[in-house]
């Protein structure tokens, strides 16, 4: 990859890794304000710059915006019961347009 493009990259990775932290605390405030039973847990990560210049090189032509790029970071929410994860996907669907739910309670 070129360096100028991988140092471009670099300082917009930086502002994506401070909106993925904002976004965290919202999806946590609005669902402990929301949810009425709170035995929930939240995941989060955000990939790595070794790992997102890895899936640039190997995964895709350059991409002319880092919004280009799909997965960049994922949340995981764990709930208790059927009820409380209805709750917690009908506030989130409210927030946030959601792409993908996964129940993996089966797995």
């Amino acid at each position: 990859m070129e360096s100028s493009y991988f140092e471009e990259l670099k300082s917009k990775f930086n502002v994506i890794l401070e909106f993925s932290q904002k976004i965290q605390s919202t999806i946590i405030n609005k669902l402990n304000e929301r949810v009425t039973n709170k035995n929930f847990s939240i995941e989060y990560r955000i990939k790595t710059l070794n790992s997102l210049e890895y899936k640039i090189e190997s995964k895709y032509p350059i991409p002319k915006s880092i919004l280009e790029i799909e997965d960049l970071m994922g949340f995981r929410i764990i709930s208790t019961t059927e009820s409380e994860q209805n709750e917690i996907i009908t506030n989130l669907q409210s927030i946030f347009k959601v792409l993908e739910i996964k129940d993996t309670s089966s797995d």
